[in-house]
């Protein structure tokens, strides 16, 4: 996306949403790109807080910079936030799936980083990991099956 982020502000790009809010026609794929550069930024977007515990403060500052980047309806902002939200728990399930392993020392744990994320970041990942309640309410979560998407947004 160096298109994007490289583009000087007098030249956002527009954007057309339908009554959701959801980005439709050209430059639909654009922002949904951008979305998950955001969601995988922590700069942007903290990968080891849950979705809910980020602050609104820092949510709005999301908006600030994609209002730097597109020019869009206000009420596109609450659809791109739950976007954003959909993308980090994805982002952060892909991350445990593939490299964090619960049966390795928190040690080992640390050092299987990705590459594309920063170390602090990682480390306070693990940790939130390896926190028993989190653990517990992952594997409630496994349990439950299909409605398990509502509640992994509620508290993971």
């Amino acid at each position: 996306m160096p298109k994007v982020w490289n583009q000087k502000p007098s030249c956002r790009i527009n954007i057309d949403v339908n009554s959701h809010g959801q980005p439709i026609k050209d430059n639909a794929s654009i922002v949904t790109h951008v979305l998950g550069t955001i969601s995988r930024s922590c700069k942007y977007c903290p990968i080891y807080l849950p979705w809910i515990k980020v602050s609104g403060e820092e949510k709005q500052e999301m908006l600030k910079h994609l209002r730097t980047k597109f020019v869009n309806p206000e009420h596109a902002d609450t659809w791109m936030l739950k976007s954003i939200g959909n993308k980090v728990s994805n982002w952060r399930a892909r991350l445990k799936n593939k490299y964090w392993n619960s049966s390795k020392s928190f040690k080992k744990q640390v050092k299987s980083r990705p590459q594309e994320m920063q170390r602090d970041h990682w480390k306070l990942l693990v940790t939130y990991w390896n926190n028993e309640r989190i653990k517990e309410l992952s594997q409630k979560i496994k349990k439950i099956g299909p409605e398990r998407n509502l509640l992994n947004k509620m508290y993971i």
